[in-house]
């Protein structure tokens, strides 16, 4: 199973408290390059959200965002700290007492007064678990997006996989009639030289055309390297670096069969392999 690097997702998801909207980026990268923006709030819960977010993409440059509007809430019970107003009055008697005068206390002053009024803590469980959530459909989301980015890699691939393979059979199709072209050539070249007085020629001239006639072993490393590449598209792990090692050995085959070329044909053939192998290393 191919995937792509490249994917973008969101996902909004509306609780009781508040709407949460996640949205991923992913490109290409050797190792999971994780850049996550969320609000305060939600600090507590980074850590986790990192490990989900690990446990689901092993690779790439991923931007994460996550953020989420609250509903309109009914107003909470004022909270008041009853032993601290109680010492806040006692003392404003205390003061009155000094002053010995008695004058009615504004309530609102009380509750004014730094420490008379609780503030409620913050639970920001539920705003985790929704925040949790919107980011699993928005991973779910990208995991499927890099998966269909992926299918069409592969047959991409598997199209120029498929027509390096015609070019192979082709290239040996020709090979007899180059073959004997070659050896009617080498016929001619040896029958000018005078054998007696340069036979060190002649040796060189056999030698040098064995090696260029000879590209079977460049033929056969080829055909062997296709179905190592099927192989790594289909074992379902990551395949770029292994990719990456195939589409050099392909090359680096394809560029001696070209300079080993003795006819027009073959080097056409090298050419076009050449292209392919591109073609597919660019993705």
């Amino acid at each position: 199973m191919t995937q792509s690097m490249t994917a973008f997702a969101s996902a909004e998801i509306e609780t009781d408290i508040a709407t949460f909207q996640c949205e991923l980026r992913s490109v290409n990268h050797r190792y999971l390059d994780l850049s996550l923006r969320i609000p305060e709030d939600l600090r507590p819960a980074e850590q986790r959200f990192r490990e989900l977010i690990a446990k689901k993409l092993s690779r790439g440059k991923v931007d994460v965002g996550i953020r989420f509007k609250k509903k309109q809430q009914t107003s909470e019970a004022i909270q008041i700290n009853k032993a601290y107003a109680e010492s806040v009055l006692n003392a404003v008697a205390e003061i009155e007492t000094i002053q010995q005068v008695s004058e009615t206390v504004n309530p609102l002053e009380i509750l004014r007064w730094p420490g008379v009024i609780q503030e409620a803590e913050k639970d920001n469980a539920p705003l985790i678990s929704g925040a949790e959530q919107a980011l699993q459909t928005a991973l779910d989301d990208m995991q499927a997006a890099r998966k269909r980015e992926g299918d069409k890699l592969g047959d991409l691939i598997e199209d120029r996989l498929q027509a390096i393979s015609k070019e192979l059979v082709e290239i040996r199709k020709h090979r007899p009639t180059i073959l004997a072209a070659q050896k009617e050539k080498l016929l001619k070249k040896l029958n000018q030289i005078d054998w007696e007085k340069d036979d060190k020629r002649v040796e060189q001239e056999l030698v040098i055309a064995a090696q260029r006639l000879d590209v079977d072993e460049e033929l056969d490393r080829l055909d062997t390297h296709i179905p190592e590449i099927r192989a790594a598209l289909a074992s379902g792990k990551p395949a770029g670096r292994r990719l990456d090692f195939l589409m050099q050995e392909l090359n680096r085959e394809a560029n001696t069969l070209g300079s080993k070329s003795s006819d027009a044909e073959t080097t056409k053939s090298a050419v076009e392999l050449k292209v392919l192998i591109e073609q597919m290393r660019e993705q």
